[in-house]
């Protein structure tokens, strides 16, 4: 059988992208959800930085230098020895002024142990050097924990601590962990009254850390030997003074390190010199004792001539022996393990190039232990390294002393032996001078090595006296008064971000979740029935809504819809129509009314067939008084002409109602009285409308659809499940009723979720001809400003 309704336009399959003016009316109709969603972040983002405590940054420059560590330059062989050249590695300079120990004397030097912090009614915030009081640590029991406690000034001669109900004075002892406080006022703490303060005690290591992770040093570039010092910090004066600290205490710093090689040189040479004074003192009596016990003359005019050959050889040989002097103080000096991880201060005019090397390399790596032990532990592995270099480059310089020595004694044995052969022609000189010349040649020598000592003393002492650090302050700590965290514009500017993207995914998310039909999209994509109408939502109590002279735009919907059926209500039989749904609820009982209502508006005798048994709302939906009905004929207890019931103020219009609800609905169906009620009806009436059960739920539908000419599913927009419309379909493809239409009902056609779209038209509107043209009748309701808005900008 033909469908009657193939002239309605079918459903296209095609589906389209929604446009920017689509898009744009979906979220411009959630605009209160977006002006909520933005008030909220923006407050949020006010208390944020309102309650945040605001975080600055503290900078300055220094500059690290490589110079000579002394001002004196020598001019003799080993000066190199003396006075070493530091090349400074930057990188570890950085690490050095970043690490804990050496942060701790900025610590100590500044007492930041102690700190102070201030309870408002916003915020707390760190005081320095401006409290009303300071606390004394009287005594630290255990330095590696920290102490706290809560102080409310109650007047100027005492305070409250902690929740204590009794006042405490001040330079009262407090008594904590062990550790012994005294709170002690500052002038002008009678204006303090009733603040209230928390104090912090911390350990150095601690406090260290903490400005170790908050210090940023770093290279103004490559080449350059400025390094830009950086501190955040919550008090910008507080961050000022650390910083210009930590500048001020690596100057100390540099200058104690460079003057601890100069420091133990001159040890070394006073030790030296005390030696030798005593030998000189032996020499000098051993002088004395050999001329009063020979009574020694002088023959020199007797020797002059072997003298003069003799002096040059002697000259020569003294000179060997002082080195090898030399040599020997060294080698003992190197070997004494006591002296193991101590500076090998200088070689003492000893002309090698190889020992000048090993000894500065010793006395570096001796400097480079002593720095790693401030921050590692002895034993480790890092120190174990170096010590094992010690070690090898000690053993090296040992190596090289014994090498030297048996080139010296080499070159000595052949001035000895060349002495011993001008002796052999001086044997005819008396046996006195000799010994003589001896003596003196031990003193000459002593006093030689004793006036370079000397000379060398004052060269160390007056390095040490000019040691000066190899930094430079290049410019003081400066504060910026403008906040790095939180940021204003940037909170402001997530709170924006943040405010306008929650709505947009929670409009998203609403879409994705939504598995009701909502657009005439849906319907497009699940079925390919026909759609006879599509009805609006009715803001009013009654049912009835198409009456005599009604010009409302539900009113003219269904006019609309009772055109798309005169294919059906033109047959020489009389048409009868079945209405009904997917489940209940979507409106079948008020459409199947007011179809009736405006077929009867026509002159034709229309009749309403209560065929919902369960749940019979026509009835009552029209106001009526329940009276006998179908279930009443079907038992016999009434005749067909007393089922029709006149329904008042609407002429042609009839209802029969279903009576009470039956145990068995389905299977009353069957019976053949009902097919003599729709003999009846067709012979009665110009047209039948019959309400029925939903499809989806029982079979009613399905039994009365052998005496219907068409049937109307009826769906509701946003209540309707999308599965539902392929059960729709598949009824509508298996051809188990006849003439199969939709009709959509409860559209809604603007703002959000509307059924054409974002801003669409469809049937019943006229388009164009709906809401403020005239050609209906206005609902006041429906004249909002925020329509008439959208209308000027074009949107709607």
């Amino acid at each position: 059988m033909a469908n009657e309704f193939d002239h309605l336009p079918q459903a296209e399959t095609d589906s389209k992208l929604l446009t920017f003016k689509e898009i744009l009316f979906k979220y411009i109709s959630n605009l209160p959800l977006f002006f909520f969603s933005l008030g909220v972040a923006l407050i949020v983002a006010w208390a944020y930085l309102r309650w945040s405590t605001p975080l600055f940054t503290v900078s300055s420059s220094m500059i690290v230098k490589v110079e000579n560590t002394t001002n004196i330059k020598g001019s003799d062989k080993f000066s190199s020895i003396f006075n070493p050249t530091d090349k400074i590695n930057t990188e570890d300079e950085i690490d050095l002024m970043r690490s804990k120990e050496f942060l701790k004397r900025v610590v100590d030097s500044l007492h930041l142990n102690s700190s102070y912090v201030e309870h408002g009614k916003v915020r707390s915030s760190e005081i320095y050097k401006q409290t009303p009081f300071y606390v004394e640590a009287v005594n630290i029991a255990d330095s590696n924990r920290g102490y706290s406690f809560n102080i409310q000034l109650a007047g100027p001669n005492s305070f409250v601590m902690n929740k204590e109900t009794k006042s405490r004075q001040f330079y009262s002892n407090i008594e904590l962990g062990g550790s012994v406080f005294r709170v002690i006022p500052n002038p002008g703490i009678e204006d303090a009254a009733g603040r209230k303060y928390t104090f912090y005690w911390s350990p150095s290591k601690s406090v260290a850390g903490g400005i170790a992770g908050r210090l940023g040093i770093a290279q103004k570039s490559r080449s350059s030997s400025v390094l830009n010092l950086s501190l955040t910090t919550e008090n910008v004066d507080k961050g000022i003074d650390i910083l210009n600290q930590v500048m001020e205490e690596y100057g100390r710093y540099n200058v104690e390190d460079k003057s601890r090689i100069s420091e133990n040189s001159l040890r070394f040479i006073s030790d030296r010199l005390g030696d030798l004074e005593k030998d000189l003192g032996i020499v000098e009596t051993n002088l004395q004792d050999f001329k009063k016990r020979n009574q020694f003359l002088d023959l020199e005019d007797q020797s002059q001539m072997y003298l003069n050959n003799m002096n040059q050889s002697e000259e020569e040989l003294r000179k060997q022996e002082m080195q090898i002097m030399v040599l020997d103080l060294l080698d003992n000096y190197i070997k004494d393990r006591k002296n193991a991880y101590n500076l090998t201060p200088t070689t003492l005019g000893i002309a090698d190039p190889t020992l000048t090397q090993l000894v500065s390399e010793y006395n570096q790596l001796i400097l480079k232990r002593e720095n790693e032990l401030r921050v590692s532990r002895e034993g480790s592995l890092v120190i174990k390294e170096i010590e094992q270099s010690i070690e090898k480059t000690r053993t090296s310089m040992i190596e090289n002393l014994k090498n030297i020595r048996q080139s010296y004694v080499l070159s000595k044995n052949e001035l000895q032996q060349r002495t011993r052969s001008v002796r052999t022609e001086m044997f005819a000189l008396p046996e006195k001078e000799s010994q003589i010349r001896e003596i003196k040649r031990q003193q000459l020598i002593k006093n030689e090595l004793y006036t370079f000592l000397l000379q060398k003393r004052e060269e160390t002492g007056i390095q040490l006296a000019s040691t000066v650090s190899n930094s430079k302050i290049f410019s003081e700590a400066e504060g910026g008064w403008m906040p790095i965290f939180p940021k204003k514009r940037s909170a402001y500017m997530l709170a924006v971000f943040f405010g306008l993207l929650i709505p947009v995914i929670i409009v998203l998310i609403r879409d994705l979740m939504n598995d009701r039909v909502t657009t005439k999209a849906d319907i497009v994509k699940y079925t390919k029935m026909p759609v006879i109408g599509e009805l609006g939502h009715n803001d009013k109590a009654q049912t009835l809504v198409v009456v005599k002279n009604s010009r409302t735009i539900l009113a003219e919907q269904f006019r609309i819809i009772r055109s798309n059926l005169q294919p059906i209500l033109k047959k020489d039989r009389t048409p009868v129509i079945l209405v009904t749904s997917s489940f209940s609820g979507e409106g079948k009982s008020f459409a199947a009314t007011n179809l009736a209502a405006s077929i009867a508006l026509t002159g034709k005798r229309t009749v309403i067939l209560e065929f919902d048994l369960r749940k019979p709302k026509v009835v009552s939906g029209l106001g009526l008084q329940r009276a006998f009905g179908i279930t009443h004929y079907v038992i016999g207890k009434i005749s067909l002409e007393e089922l029709p019931i006149k329904v008042p103020d609407i002429d042609n219009l009839f209802v029969i109602a279903c009576g009470p609800t039956p145990p068995n609905p389905s299977e009353m169906l069957l019976e053949p009285k009902v097919k003599e009620l729709f003999e009846f009806c067709r012979d009665n009436f110009d047209a039948v409308i019959i309400d029925t059960a939903p499809v989806g739920l029982v079979s009613d539908a399905m039994t009365l659809s052998q005496f219907a000419d068409c049937t109307l599913f009826v769906i509701r927009q946003r209540y309707t499940f999308k599965k539902q419309l392929q059960m729709l379909e598949d009824l509508y493809q298996q051809k188990k009723f006849p003439a199969v239409s939709m009709l959509v009902n409860d559209i809604k056609v603007e703002g959000y979720n509307s059924y054409y779209g974002y801003g669409g038209y469809g049937y019943g509107y006229g388009y164009g001809y709906g809401y403020g043209y005239g050609y209906y009748d206005n609902d006041p309701s429906k004249n909002k400003w925020y329509n008439k808005v959208l209308q000027f900008i074009g949107i709607k």
